[in-house]
């Protein structure tokens, strides 16, 4: 297994990213809302977090995803903070502006094939190229988890046995993103303590 190691020169952003779909399917299915925090190299100093929701094509919504999201008992949030794609990309890309474009930084989430897949047919969707966004190397926490051959994988099976209560329902983006900045760290740390008893 290759060793992990963070990026601890100062001139490096972390992106936590998670998101809430209206489904399974980046081609039928929409995503209702975006959570980031940035961190600092050493990726344990949070400097800003970014919560998004956008408006859905209502009859697209499916009852499995709105149960995990509780969308429609949440509907009064998008009402009152509901943005339609091209908003949401605009303030998406102003806050990576304003926290990226001077930095090498890197992207983790928790099932990045499931995050990324959604953000990148946002970004089709809307004419915009993906690959200005998207980070060189996107780390995924299930993977990681994987790797160091955990029999658990889901997110809240992970914080749990690392120490940290479940996440809260209904799922929200924002809050993914802290559970993935969470399982990443302990992740890391597990790591480095292992790759050190080793020594």
């Amino acid at each position: 297994m290759n060793k992990l190691k963070r990026k601890t020169k100062g001139n490096v952003r972390y992106l936590f990213i998670d998101t809430e779909t209206t489904g399974l399917s980046p081609l039928k299915n929409e995503v209702i809302e975006i959570g980031i925090l940035v961190t600092s190299a050493n990726t344990k100093n949070i400097i800003d977090e970014l919560e998004i929701k956008i408006w859905p094509f209502l009859e697209r919504v499916s009852k499995t995803s709105a149960k995990i999201n509780g969308f429609w008992d949440r509907i009064d949030e998008w009402v009152r903070e509901g943005l339609n794609q091209k908003q949401a990309l605009d303030r998406l890309l102003e806050f990576w502006k304003t926290h990226c474009r001077s930095y090498k930084y890197y992207m983790v989430c928790h099932d990045a094939t499931f995050d990324m897949g959604f953000l990148q047919a946002l970004f089709i969707k809307n004419n915009i190229d993906f690959r200005k966004f998207k980070a060189r190397r996107v780390f995924d926490t299930v993977s990681m988890a994987r790797a160091h051959k955990f029999k658990i994988l889901s997110g809240d099976k992970l914080l749990q046995y690392a120490g940290f209560d479940k996440e809260e329902k209904p799922h929200k983006a924002l809050n993914g993103a802290y559970k993935t900045f969470r399982i990443y760290n302990w992740i890391m740390d597990f790591s480095l303590s292992n790759e050190k008893n080793i020594e």
